[in-house]
């Protein structure tokens, strides 16, 4: 959703909530003590496990634009969902699949859930994924999302449980469908489906969400290219381009600043 940061801070702060961006304080000063410098992957992913959030792959999509099904896209003897599955079990404990047509997932060793709401878009499998989890807490990723970034994702997953969802903020707007969601958003979530609201802007105005600015995230590496998505044949072309060459897509910023890593939110 192309949503310019103005946009976000008027349109998705609930009455009495408030987030990061919109804050009287700056951002930073609601980001806890850093984690020292010789913190690993290894320990922030045991300690994303420890926290028993579940991975969340949404494949619930027509790929009307592709033309065909973008989830099994080859990428190098890979193809795309099993390519987000494999980085998704590294992070989570268990690893749910949202989709219609599971059949077409067999070859992956997860468990899979269809839409209780068919037909009505992404929020349906928000929903399903709630409604199907056996932790309080969700991280929700879309199959078509090639360069995941482990250590983002385990940033946001060190957000206190106070938040009913956290959403990071890209330059591009907010991602809705790179989140953390907690168990308690449900009934809203519900309310919105019933009363025929399919628009997660809408739902997560409702609720009690935390917009993890940019300035959060900048330290790590390529953070922004984990948002870029495979939609039409192009991009699908310039992903495979870029791979080969082993440089990320046409537009990609590497960063110079060291790498850390923040604390709770």
């Amino acid at each position: 959703m192309d949503l310019s940061k103005s946009a976000i801070q008027t349109y998705f702060q609930p009455e009495g909530h408030v987030s990061a961006e919109n804050s009287q304080e700056p951002p930073e000063a609601l980001i806890m003590q850093s984690l020292q410098n010789n913190d690993s992957d290894a320990i922030l992913k045991k300690r994303t496990q420890q926290e028993s959030i579940t991975g969340v792959i949404l494949a619930g999509g027509k790929s009307t634009r592709m033309g065909r099904n973008k989830a099994l896209l080859d990428l190098g003897g890979i193809c795309l969902i099993e390519k987000t599955y494999q980085t998704m079990s590294t992070l989570f404990p268990e690893v749910i699949l949202i989709t219609n047509t599971p059949d077409e997932y067999a070859f992956l060793n997860c468990r899979s859930q269809k839409d209780i709401y068919p037909g009505i878009g992404s929020i349906a499998g928000l929903h399903a994924a709630l409604s199907t989890s056996d932790t309080e807490r969700i991280f929700v990723v879309p199959c078509d999302m090639p360069f995941l970034n482990p250590a983002l994702i385990n940033l946001l997953c060190q957000t206190t449980q106070t938040y009913d969802a956290v959403v990071p903020v890209s330059d591009k707007g907010m991602e809705p469908l790179h989140a953390l969601y907690h168990r308690r958003s449900l009934q809203q979530l519900e309310w919105a489906i019933t009363h025929d609201d399919k628009k997660l802007q809408n739902f997560l105005r409702n609720i009690w969400t935390y917009f993890l600015p940019v300035s959060a995230y900048r330290h790590i590496p390529n953070a922004q290219l984990a948002f870029q998505n495979i939609n039409r044949p192009e991009d699908y072309a310039a992903i495979d381009l870029a791979r080969q060459n082993e440089l990320p897509p046409e537009g990609a910023k590497k960063t110079s600043q060291p790498s850390h890593f923040l604390g709770t939110l």
